[in-house]
């Protein structure tokens, strides 16, 4: 290669015929060459002979897919096993196995290793592109401090390389990706680009380089083809620790936000934080549940950090305690009675009792839930030093089925005509580690089966025994909800539609039908993969007249291309509206958000809250990462309760996809959320 535009041939090396990655350890000259013909890895030293080298070593106690290999210590990405291993290399040709990791959602591809080597970042060739990032300080006990993945992305990642405090990866269908790593416990994008029309699958960026002598970057996609880039950061940073008040401990999990560049991160265990801004003034909001929220105007110098260190004050706290009861009196054990968009919660005794407590001064609504009995939420207003008294009164679930014991739901009818992945009720087994199809129903121990979309031998591989061919559907039986003033179907659902040759394309239906099935009614249609156990909540007052011929159905299909679609379905119920309780007056409060109707939403909702006074107010909708979607208020608002509509479009006028998102309500002295789910 001494001459690129003409290189000239030396040799076959023939103790293999194929490879799947070459990895040169610079320090000794030793090329690493794995993945070898009859999964080997053979170690050649083509620094003492790089026409004829000779073998150093042949590893064999596991498939090596990629490497990284300095100061005697030899990094590998075990694809196969789904782990990373750490070896010792130090007395060639024997190698001493440090650690074998294995860990969650593990396809380990490639590894690299940061220039001080104490921290090594991994990627996971799978759904939802997993980059990680792991303290290796200690050799025998890696330790993953951070993991990234493209927010709202099914992309996979391929390979990543680190350049100074840069990690540098192709990203298939996402591209060239590139994230500031300066703080392994928090990466943060700073650049990307990408390369490739589509948006999922195993296609598009292929390979990137990123160690030019010129500063290029270049990216190979396997469908658009060769890109060649040039970075030039356009940031600098903020960085510091947050502590308490008065005793300076630090404090984990505060979270550090600049609003107007909607840039968030949280602090780890030490209280540390880095976040990476634009150069210029920013007003740097600083926050953690039970300590009072602070500001700081921080100026901002391209490539530089600014340090600020921030004491959060601790707040006057109290609590809440009562017990929970069925309208007839009787005990309930286990509800979790919680305070709704705090961290706070408990868990009610055999007889009842519960007590919440850390809970800031101020009013909140309250909330007891227990599957069977439905819900009910009271307000509370909690006072310094103080335990509020609340009792809750569950009505009983007029349906209630997590799936335990056959209730009589039908796993198929006429029409269906999938081939595979019929519906069962039967305990979930993982498909693509737990990505694809769950490995645990959602129902608390000793539930452990739900109905799902087939189940395989373990170990089980994506696409095994998935929806194929068709649609499968799951019908309840015939319920009875005449002369109900009111019901709401609660069911937890977990769906996985974005791998396979034809990804992203299948629905996931859910419909009702007042008339034992004659006609139904759309309750939701789903498209992108939530591959979580996710709680829907429907009004059916809204959508059906309440009869006692009410059916529920789930409908989960593959059609046209193939791809791999998996569903589940658990902890199905229907409430009633609990009772009406008196309450002691509650006293006043400066802000109150309350939770938007409809919720969900499809083509709009309200939005409510009440102020005690006028008072300048910030009403946004943000995404599930904090970004913001759209701005509804921003100026000084009356004292009293107000309606905004919001309808469902974002700042561009654009209709926002389905999923969750927050309502936030925020006032010179407070800053509260609500939740708000959009279904199409």
């Amino acid at each position: 290669m001494s001459n690129p535009l003409s290189p000239q041939f030396v040799r076959f090396h023939t103790a293999f015929t194929s490879c799947h990655s070459l990895h040169i350890d610079t320090q000794r000259g030793w090329l690493y060459c794995n993945g070898c013909s009859g999964g080997r890895t053979f170690i050649l030293d083509v620094g003492a002979n790089p026409t004829n080298p000779p073998t150093v070593a042949i590893f064999t106690d596991y498939y090596v897919h990629d490497s990284y290999s300095r100061d005697g210590i030899s990094y590998f990405a075990a694809i196969v096993d789904g782990a990373l291993g750490i070896e010792d290399f130090t007395s060639p040709p024997n190698f001493f196995n440090q650690s074998f990791t294995q860990y969650p959602g593990s396809a380990t591809h490639n590894c690299w290793l940061t220039d001080d080597s104490k921290y090594l970042l991994t990627t996971d060739e799978t759904s939802g592109g997993h980059l990680k990032i792991w303290d290796v300080q200690d050799l025998t006990d890696p330790q993953q401090v951070s993991e990234y993945s493209i927010p709202g992305d099914g992309s996979i990642i391929h390979n990543v390389y680190v350049k100074g405090n840069l990690a540098i990866a192709s990203w298939y269908t996402a591209g060239l990706q590139i994230l500031d790593i300066t703080d392994p416990f928090n990466p943060q994008r700073v650049g990307y680009y990408d390369t490739y029309p589509g948006t999922a699958g195993y296609d598009g960026a292929w390979g990137v380089y990123p160690y030019a002598n010129n500063g290029n970057i270049y990216i190979s996609d396997m469908a658009t083809g060769l890109y060649i880039f040039r970075f030039t950061p356009n940031y600098g940073s903020v960085v510091g620790t947050v502590t308490q008040q008065g005793n300076g401990a630090p404090l984990a999990g505060a979270t550090v936000s600049v609003a107007a560049e909607s840039k968030s991160t949280t602090t780890n265990a030490a209280g540390q934080y880095t976040l990476n801004l634009p150069p210029g003034s920013h007003t740097v909001e600083y926050e953690k549940f039970g300590y009072g929220t602070t500001t700081r105007v921080v100026n901002i110098t391209l490539g530089q950090s600014t340090t600020q260190n921030v004491p959060l004050t601790l707040l006057p706290t109290g609590g809440m305690t009562g017990f929970v009861r069925t309208t007839g009196g009787a005990p309930l054990f286990q509800a979790a009675v919680s305070l709704l968009e705090t961290p706070l919660s408990a868990t009610s005794g055999i007889n009842g009792a519960y007590t919440v407590t850390g809970a800031p001064t101020g009013a909140y609504q309250a909330e007891a839930a227990l599957f069977g009995y439905g819900n009910q939420t009271l307000t509370v207003d909690v006072s310094a030093n103080q335990t509020t008294p609340r009792d809750f009164s569950l009505r009983q679930s007029v349906f209630a089925d997590n799936a335990e014991a056959n209730l009589g739901w039908s796993l198929g009818v006429a029409g269906d005509n999938a081939s595979t992945g019929i519906w069962i009720r039967a305990n979930p087994v993982a498909v693509g580690d737990g990505l694809v199809q769950p490995e645990d129903d959602h129902t608390p121990a000793p539930g452990v089966t739900c109905f799902v979309t087939g189940n395989c031998p373990t170990p089980c591989t994506a696409g095994e025994s998935d929806v194929d061919g068709g649609r499968t559907t799951l019908m309840s039986p015939t319920i009875d909800l005449a002369g109900q003033t009111g019901a709401k179907l609660i069911y937890y659902r977990w769906y996985s539609n974005d791998s396979g040759a034809n990804p992203g394309q299948d629905i996931f239906q859910v419909d009702i039908s007042s008339n034992n099935g004659t006609s139904w009614v759309n309750l939701e249609s789903l498209i992108q993969t939530r591959n979580f156990w996710e709680k829907m909540t429907f009004d059916l007052a809204s959508y059906i007249t309440l009869t006692n011929q009410v059916k529920i159905r789930f409908i989960a299909q593959d059609t046209g291309g193939g791809s791999v679609v998996e569903a589940a379905i658990d902890d199905v119920e229907i409430t009633l509206p609990p009772p009406t309780v008196a309450v002691e007056p509650v006293l006043p409060v400066t802000v109150r958000l309350f939770e938007a109707t409809p919720n969900p939403m499809r083509e709009g909702a309200n939005l409510r809250f009440a102020l005690a006074a006028r008072q300048p107010v910030l009403l946004d909708i943000v995404d599930i990462q904090g970004r913001q979607v759209r701005s509804l208020i921003s100026n000084v608002v009356e004292a009293g309760e107000h309606v905004v509509r919001w309808d469902g479009r974002d700042a561009e006028g654009r209709l926002v996809p389905a999923g969750m998102y927050l309502q936030r309500l925020a006032t010179e002295k407070s800053k509260q959320s609500a939740k708000l789910l959009v279904v199409r």
